[in-house]
């Protein structure tokens, strides 16, 4: 199953590996998957600091914006206490992490499984927000990892947003403009023709 974003485009596949269900479609369709995508969007945030904090190495103690987002995601992750179930499947032995908490819906058990999925494997890079403002879908990037939009669609409109691509259209404009006043002044300065009468 594909989703569509709002340009209408067909987005990536989006089916995690050895997910029951396509993470990013569940993000997308289930309003049971919020606190996910809540998580999701802590844990990607989480790595980008922790990253910049390890390359810097300013301190060995860890910042405070990032200890505080450690902290947020821990408490998140409460919620999901579990207790593992074995499953065994034409696809062979899979461990299942069912939730101990009656809060915890089947939807949005499937998606924190398929999220635990994406982290064990390394494959969490993967899970992308779309970069185009008006479209926010979620994609799984299967080919390359610095993939930012989920379909051609959004990333031509994202393009044609940005303030250089306006200043090449109105530029654009302006040429058309000229040339088409150049062209009427030409055709006035031509000489009329005489009209002959027969006597």
């Amino acid at each position: 199953m594909k989703t569509r974003c709002k340009h209408g485009q067909k987005t990536l596949k989006s089916k995690p590996p050895g997910g029951s269900q396509s993470l990013a479609e569940l993000l997308n369709e289930w309003p049971g998957a919020k606190r996910i995508a809540s998580l999701v969007r802590d844990l990607q945030q989480y790595k980008t600091a922790n990253d910049d904090w390890l390359a810097r190495r300013v301190s060995k103690s860890m910042p405070a914006d990032v200890a505080a987002l450690r902290d947020r995601i821990a408490k998140a992750l409460r919620r999901y206490a579990s207790r593992p179930d074995v499953i065994l499947s034409q696809h062979g032995w899979s461990i299942w992490h069912r939730p101990t908490s009656k809060r915890v819906d089947f939807i949005e058990d499937q998606a924190f499984n398929a999220l635990l999925h994406l982290l064990e494997h390394e494959e969490f890079k993967r899970l992308k927000n779309c970069a185009h403002t008006e479209c926010g879908q979620w994609f799984f990037a299967e080919r390359r990892t610095d993939r930012k939009f989920c379909s051609e669609a959004c990333q031509q409109a994202a393009f044609n947003s940005t303030e250089e691509r306006k200043r090449q259209k109105r530029e654009r404009a302006r040429e058309a403009y000229r040339k088409q006043i150049k062209g009427h002044g030409r055709r006035d300065r031509s000489p009329k023709r005489r009209k002959h009468h027969a006597s």
